[in-house]
């Protein structure tokens, strides 16, 4: 078995609009987001927080937190010399939750043999956190999230359903939006209305379609929705922008 070295183990709570300063350790930190929204920036890079996830911290990398909603997190510090898969994840199957409470168990209960058991559990995060990295997760959504922005820049003109969307991913809504926005600077509604605009846009240049026309066939609910949305994106109305298009 490997050798590590349980320094900490604890659940803590946060309020919404409540933050934790920068800081830094000397173990490795594994901290798991059991419920909450927020954003932790871990080094140089920034990440959005939901339910079901977890970041892995290296040690002497400053870390901090700011926190949108109510959260539950466990935080974890293990010393050894191994070397720890870190980042940010999502844990959508909970696998690394029952290792990581399990572990916070033992250190309360403390039943016969539970160093013994810590260190088996320890072990047993190690050979997860592995798989997972040789799972090729990260990969596979974004491979996945690609599969999705495809979609709904050619289904622009339909119903689209961002829960439904987030149920084929696997994840939670909450996560869905913001893993999105991460990816792409969008949320997804911001994004599938740029593609509508777009396509309003090449339809207004044509001058073969009226404003209505064009409302349905790029998705709106109607011409008034498209004026004002159309006029909030671009700076014009649909008619004024016909007309800059055509010189006049």
């Amino acid at each position: 078995m490997k050798e590590f070295q349980l320094i900490t183990t604890v659940t803590c709570h946060h309020k919404s609009g409540t933050s934790i300063p920068l800081e830094k350790h000397e173990q490795y930190e594994l901290i798991y987001y059991r419920y909450g929204l927020g954003i932790t920036t871990i080094g140089d890079r920034e990440y959005t927080f939901s339910s079901n996830t977890f970041a892995l911290i290296p040690p002497d990398i400053e870390h901090d937190e700011r926190h949108q909603a109510d959260c539950e997190l466990i935080f974890t510090r293990i010393q050894t010399k191994e070397r720890f898969l870190t980042g940010f994840f999502t844990d959508n199957q909970e696998a690394i939750y029952r290792i990581v409470k399990s572990i916070f168990d033992e250190t309360i209960l403390q039943n016969t043999f539970y160093k013994e058991m810590i260190s088996l559990k320890l072990n047993e995060l190690f050979i997860a956190l592995n798989r997972l990295e040789n799972s090729g997760q990260t990969r596979k959504q974004g491979k996945n999230l690609e599969y999705i922005i495809n979609y709904i820049s050619d289904n622009y003109h339909g119903r689209i359903l961002f829960r439904n969307l987030a149920q084929q991913l696997n994840f939670s809504y909450d996560y869905f939006q913001h893993y999105f926005k991460e990816t792409t600077g969008l949320s997804p509604q911001q994004f599938l209305i740029r593609r509508r605009i777009k396509a309003a846009e090449a339809m207004l240049a044509e001058d073969s379609y009226s404003c209505t026309e064009i409302a349905y066939r790029c998705g709106f609910s109607n011409s008034a929705q498209f004026s004002a949305i159309f006029k909030r994106e671009k700076g014009l109305s649909p008619q004024q922008y016909r007309k800059t298009t055509r010189g006049g």
